[in-house]
């Protein structure tokens, strides 16, 4: 009995035989499908209870029979009858993210046994290929190098052989070549020469393999300040104590015309900045003259751009009309009583219906108005905001840098 039991149980494994085939190329990309079949065949009636079908991590199933239904890791496919002939389960896998690994054998479960087949298929997900940045500074100095970066990953999961690269700039090219390893970086660093004191640089990156073409761009602008001076030379008579004291008042007036911010220094050492399309007015005290002075225009690296410089210069120490005016007239009357003496002379110029009073009190107000510039031509007037600068309170603190020419 248990011989014709082991017979009948070979007699099945002999009948029934199974393929499985996975259609597509080796190497595909992230939601890229393959097609899966697996055939069963029987000579004679076998009771057929499921096959089992293995599902790589990097894949899911899709469009596969209602009788098959798809665990965490297999595909289960669900018979219960006896068949004979050839039956068929198609389905494809969807691949889920960038890997590698095998297909491997199906398991066919039958009446009285397992039978399964040597089967066994690489699979790479992840097509090579290559991303690229182009780093580098957008604006330069002049005569600073131009330093630019290629940075290049393969995330794929096979190497990029051979690439070719060109690096694009002005009328000139540089050309190299590069292997990449599946997900290895690299960093290619140029130079491309010194940067002019005007225009820009057009720099195009292109990378090409396997018939497929890369490009980045990077627009490096040269900048650089153009700061021009001018000086001039006056007198400045101030009310010090009741008493006048004349200066010489030096402006140093610095425009810049470029497209970079600009430090003048002056012989004292002092520093200032002067930004793009900016002109900045300074102001310095002496007493006497006007020391010789050396500007030298420096760049953010502190390179210098040029020095201006202005001889010494000791003007003639004369008293201009409203410092005549205050010195003579304004020097002894209080400011608020010339501020009343305004607004009562315009109060009565309005009221009075006499033309010659009107023009009478006009001229008053007027002669009032200039007593009290001439005030604060010389820094005198005393009303809230107004009187001596806060410079004059260095000047003499100034002298000794200054005067060292």
């Amino acid at each position: 009995m248990k011989k014709l039991i082991l017979f009948l149980l070979l007699t099945q494994v002999w009948a029934l035989s199974f393929t499985k085939t996975v259609s597509g190329p080796e190497l595909i990309d992230v939601n890229e499908s393959l097609s899966v079949s697996i055939d069963i065949t029987a000579s004679e009636g076998v009771y057929i209870e499921k096959i089992e079908d293995e599902i790589p991590i990097h894949f899911i199933a899709i469009n596969y029979p209602s009788s098959c239904e798809q665990t965490e890791k297999k595909l289960v496919c669900n018979f219960g009858q006896e068949i004979q002939g050839t039956v068929s389960i198609d389905y494809d896998i969807s691949s889920l993210g960038v890997g590698y690994g095998l297909f491997s054998s199906p398991r066919l479960y039958y009446d009285g046994g397992v039978k399964t087949i040597d089967f066994f298929k690489q699979y790479f997900i992840g097509k090579p290929k290559i991303l690229m940045d182009l780093l580098g500074p957008t604006t330069l100095l002049p005569d600073e190098e131009i330093i630019i970066t290629l940075a290049l990953n393969n995330p794929g999961t096979k190497a990029v052989e051979s690439a070719d690269i060109a690096i694009n700039y002005g009328n000139k090219t540089k050309t190299t070549k590069v292997s990449l390893n599946p997900g290895e970086s690299l960093r290619e660093v140029y130079s491309l020469g010194l940067a002019e004191k005007t225009g820009s640089m057009d720099i195009t990156a292109q990378v090409t393999w396997l018939n497929t073409s890369l490009r980045e761009n990077l627009l490096v602008v040269f900048i650089s300040p153009s700061v021009s001076i001018e000086r001039d030379v006056g007198v400045k008579w101030l009310a010090e104590s009741g008493k006048l004291t004349g200066y010489v008042l030096v402006k140093y007036k610095a425009s810049n015309n470029g497209t970079a911010p600009g430090n003048i220094t002056l012989t004292s050492g002092d520093v200032y900045l002067v930004g793009p399309g900016e002109t900045n007015v300074i102001e310095k005290y002496y007493i006497g003259k006007a020391p010789a002075e050396k500007i030298s225009i420096i760049d953010s690296r502190g390179v210098s751009y040029g020095i201006f410089s202005f001889e010494e210069e000791s003007p003639k120490m004369k008293k201009d009309f409203f410092v005549l005016l205050y010195e003579n007239v304004a020097g002894d009357l209080p400011s608020f009583i010339l501020i009343a003496v305004v607004l009562g002379a315009l109060y009565f110029s309005k009221k009075l219906p006499s033309p010659n009073l009107k023009a009478g009190f006009l001229l008053i107000a007027l002669i009032s108005i200039l007593l009290l510039y001439s005030q604060y031509h010389v820094g005198a007037l005393k009303l809230p905001g107004f009187g001596p600068k806060p410079v004059i309170d260095s000047i003499l603190n100034q002298l000794p840098q200054n005067l060292s020419g």
